[in-house]
């Protein structure tokens, strides 16, 4: 049988910051560090069944990456987690920029996808301020732009 496509929604976007809910008598509140909600809250919803509520929340930012997303890949052989920066599109492939040791990586959507459409699991945005997020953004321009030079 063939497994339904899940819908997009804010219980499988990695902009969604589930560690720190604001929580207020039964029900609770998540931001999303999307560029697009600019940190702004997605919703409430009850504490005891949170990804019920979430299901029927979501907009057009659920799980899309921007430039100057960073990114948090959980390696497939151990409890490490590896920092990149979305530097955006390079044809049909996602150009990410590793921050520690300065090196790209090409990957076609599959290593970020997972079958459904959704982003893995193994995958988290990392919250920034929006100092932080208009300095990323340029950082990932001038990145695209030196690949570029490097790789014509």
């Amino acid at each position: 049988m063939v497994e339904r496509v899940a819908p997009y929604s804010c219980s499988s976007c990695i902009h969604l910051q589930k560690e720190d809910p604001i929580i207020s008598g039964e029900m609770a509140l998540y931001r999303c560090t999307s560029q697009k909600r600019n940190g702004r809250c997605v919703g409430w919803v009850e504490v005891k069944r949170p990804d019920k509520g979430m299901r029927v929340q979501g907009g057009s930012c659920c799980n899309r990456l921007y430039p100057g997303d960073k990114l948090e890949i959980k390696s497939h052989f151990s409890d490490s987690r590896l920092r990149y920066l979305y530097c955006g599109k390079v044809g049909n492939k996602y150009l990410l920029h590793r921050t520690s040791t300065g090196g790209y990586m090409e990957v076609d959507k599959g290593y970020l996808r997972g079958q459904t459409g959704n982003i893995s699991n193994r995958i988290k945005c990392v919250e920034q301020n929006p100092a932080q997020l208009e300095a990323s953004k340029r950082m990932a321009k001038k990145r695209k732009a030196k690949w570029l030079k490097e790789n014509e």
